[in-house]
């Protein structure tokens, strides 16, 4: 079992699933009263039928204790004390905060033999008058059991309401069950601070979040340590699994980029994510495993990470047949489109030949259908030439390669109208696939791809991603998630996240020759790279006056000294010493 963190994401869904009533007041067709009272006719969310709005009996008005969820009557862990929900808005404000998860948990009044593929859940969902939010339906899941639930994240301020849709519309519990719930203006700092990624539209090449704030894809290879068991033997721990988020986390990184279902993937104590004895039956799940591995994305998105949610290695699930793969991705989405993701299409999907450009079209589009917050998906080919898939169908283009340069970064994106990432190159720590043990080729993929125009990049350690070709292969060491190349990534996080770097915005890029690169907003900002020593000049003449400059020492992660420059057509620049870069401003 993982930390408090993740007791409370589990205290708070069991909450919020209590009918209900704490988080959610019931409208019709949910009596959980006892006393044959509707919780929502009398408007106290009083769960136990007694009339004082206490959900529990022990004359708090909530159902631990505590009056909320984690015992400071903080609705969201965030240290603020907050007030119970009114709707009304000459109240109290409402407890619960844009894009923080809600869930509703229901008891199906029909025992299915495998509520899987028999019966589907799904939401309905109306946003508050005047939002801009449409109306969306969300799929709900099947949890064991006689549980189902609906899992949304609301992303405006105002009053929901929510109502349920069953296929089978005999099943009482699931179907027809109404909703509702009032939000308050704050986004919730614990989900999702900044809302939900997307493509920034003033700058097609890059992402951002929903409030405007520019996202760096900084990711991380995990592939199936999101399990405990994959391709390997060796365990990867719950207490591992929170150091990898604690560090990642720490040293910049924003994205977690694993393989959600594999053949390989399974739990130490042999629980596996599909059916069957050796989890070959993918028409049946077990719930457990998804339970599972909600603990771990939950912990992860709390951490402030991304999960870039792969579904399996090398095209597997191209070879099921379509109602199968569908079934999967309408999983997928009634799980964990509420949570901080991105949806793809598998770790190099085009390699066991099973794929199709028709496959790969019903898969997007089978996404961006089920999906009401239109999380991005996009296909990572295999291959080390930047094959892309389905191009013109994907939110981002993402590739494998395994030897970047800057000419290739800069072509791949600024020619396919929409960001590109580098989602593969060689791992550090092995000789495998063009792997190094040498921080220095990883520092110059790194910046080579940044610099080059690329919206983001996922490094990989093997000790983490393919620990069985790494320098230890039988055991997973947490000392790999803050060695040297976890200070290289962070090194360049830290430059290109500083608040007067504004690389979103540049448009102009040169390879200057002898490992020099410029990247810039003509007039505004210029960062200058040398990875070596000794003067050089380069053209500055779209720039006018004076440019103040700092430098910054990538080895040492910090600046470096101060520079003052003419602009010109060859204006001299001297490093302090190798592998600097400068950042010029007017």
């Amino acid at each position: 079992m993982l930390d408090s963190s993740i007791e409370v994401a589990k205290e708070t869904r069991m909450r919020l699933g209590l009918a209900a009533l704490l988080s959610l007041l019931v409208i019709s067709g949910c009596d959980s009263g006892g006393g044959g009272d509707d919780a929502s006719t009398d408007g106290d969310s009083d769960a136990d039928g007694d009339g004082d709005g206490d959900a529990d009996g022990d004359g708090d008005a909530d159902s631990d204790g505590d009056a909320d969820s984690d015992g400071d009557a903080d609705s969201d862990g965030d240290g603020d004390v907050d007030a119970d929900s009114d709707a009304d808005g000459d109240g109290p404000e409402p407890t619960h905060r844009r894009y923080e998860p809600m869930e509703i948990e229901l008891t199906s009044s029909v025992t299915y033999d495998n509520p899987y593929t028999e019966v589907t859940l799904e939401a309905e969902v109306t946003p508050p008058e005047g939002s801009g939010e449409t109306p969306y339906t969300i799929p709900g899941f099947w949890d064991g059991g006689d549980t189902f639930r609906v899992r949304w994240a609301p992303r405006s301020a105002g009053h929901y309401e929510v109502r349920t849709v069953c296929s089978d519309e005999a099943n009482t519990g699931l179907h027809g069950q109404e909703f509702e719930l009032d939000v308050n203006d704050r986004i919730s700092d614990t989900w999702a601070p900044h809302g939900f990624i997307e493509v920034d539209p003033e700058s097609e090449h890059y992402f951002r979040w929903n409030d405007g704030t520019p996202m760096l894809w900084v990711g991380d290879t995990i592939w199936t340590a999101i399990y405990e068991q994959g391709w390997y033997d060796p365990v990867f721990t719950d207490d591992l699994w929170r150091e990898l988020c604690d560090r990642r986390a720490e040293y910049g990184y924003t994205v977690l980029q694993p393989v959600v279902w594999n053949g390989s993937e399974r739990w130490s104590d042999g629980v596996r994510p599909f059916g069957g004895s050796d989890g070959t039956d993918h028409d049946r799940i077990d719930p457990e495993s998804w339970q599972r591995l909600d603990e771990r994305i939950e912990y992860a998105v709390q951490q402030g990470l991304l999960v870039y949610l792969l579904i399996s290695s090398n095209g597997q699930h191209f070879e099921w047949p379509e109602d199968q793969r569908t079934r999967l991705q309408r999983y997928l989405v009634a799980r964990y489109a509420a949570y901080n993701v991105a949806f793809g299409g598998g770790e190099e999907v085009d390699r066991g030949g099973w794929g199709s450009d028709a496959k790969y079209t019903q898969f997007i589009d089978t996404y961006h259908d089920l999906d009401p917050y239109r999380r991005l998906v996009a296909l990572h080919a295999g291959g080390t030439g930047g094959t892309a898939l389905a191009i013109d169908e994907v939110d981002f283009f993402i590739a494998q390669d395994t030897d970047p340069t800057f000419a290739e970064s800069l072509d791949r994106s600024r020619n396919n109208g929409i960001p590109y990432v580098v989602g593969e190159t060689g791992y550090f720590d092995t000789d495998r696939n063009h792997g190094t043990s040498d921080p220095v080729e990883l520092r110059r993929w790194t910046w080579t791809i940044f610099l080059g125009g690329a919206a983001g990049y996922t490094a990989g350690h093997a000790g983490v991603c393919v620990v069985g070709s790494c320098s230890h292969p039988d055991e997973y060491r947490s000392s790999d998630l803050t060695d040297e190349s976890a200070d290289e990534i962070r090194s360049a996080a830290r430059f290109l996240t500083r608040p007067d770097v504004h690389y979103w915005t540049w448009t102009r890029f040169e390879d200057l020759g002898n490992g020099r690169t410029l990247s810039a907003d003509p007039g505004t900002e210029y960062v200058i790279l040398s990875r070596s020593e000794g003067a050089f000049t380069v053209d500055l003449s779209d720039a006018s006056g004076t440019l103040e400059g700092v430098w910054y020492d990538i080895d040492a992660g910090a600046e470096a000294g101060t520079v003052s420059v003419e602009a010109g057509s060859s204006v001299e620049i001297s490093p302090p010493g190798s592998w600097h870069v400068l950042l010029l401003t007017p």
